[in-house]
């Protein structure tokens, strides 16, 4: 069962403009967007076209590529307002896969989030990278995923959402499948449960 965790509520979260950041494949917001009906305005990524062409998910690229945007490898500040646009007012920022950190200006003068398949709410020993293969190679009985803000400490920001599911006994393929369905099922309530000013 999704938990909110009451920090905010998510009707607060007001949005006219939704940028989107992927570093991987881009499967999680290609799934976002098919069982949400929700467009980013914008798909930012730091990998080359070329290698979107080659290695992102093929729906996304096929669908969407008028609305991906490459920025560099390691965008400071400036290559950040570039992408993604001055105007901070009702505007969303949502982290997919998204292997950087957000510098602390943008922090707090955007509304940013970020989706984390590891059980930080549990277990705090699973934030930063590859949180699934933490768990499975620990042992955890328990895994999950969270949505939570971004803040300048990589995921300690305020947790909005998360899910618990049993991963005992799975091998590391189901686990990264499980976790991956409880991500997407958060990020489905979330898009579903914030204010949207364009509709």
């Amino acid at each position: 069962m999704i938990q909110e965790t009451g920090i905010r509520n998510l009707r607060t979260i007001t949005a006219k403009e939704w940028c989107a950041f992927f570093s991987q494949t881009g499967t999680e917001l290609a799934n976002i967007i098919k069982n949400t009906g929700r467009e980013p305005d914008k798909i930012i990524t730091n990998l080359t076209l070329e290698q979107v062409k080659e290695k992102a998910n093929p729906w996304l690229w096929q669908n969407y590529k008028h609305k991906i945007f490459h920025t560099v490898n390691r965008p400071t500040v400036h290559d950040y307002i570039n992408a993604v646009g001055y105007d901070h007012r009702d505007k969303i920022l949502t982290m997919h896969g998204w292997l950087r950190i957000i510098p602390s200006t943008l922090c707090y003068k955007y509304q940013a989030f970020n989706g984390h398949p590891g059980l930080i709410t549990k277990y705090p020993e699973l934030r930063g990278k590859d949180p699934q293969l933490k768990a499975h190679l620990g042992n955890y009985t328990v895994g999950g995923s969270v949505i939570h803000e971004i803040t300048p400490e990589l995921d300690e920001g305020p947790i909005l959402l998360f899910r618990e599911v049993n991963i005992e006994n799975l091998n590391l393929d189901d686990t990264f499948r499980i976790l991956s369905e409880v991500s997407l099922d958060l990020w489905i309530k979330f898009f579903e449960e914030i204010t949207w000013l364009k509709d």
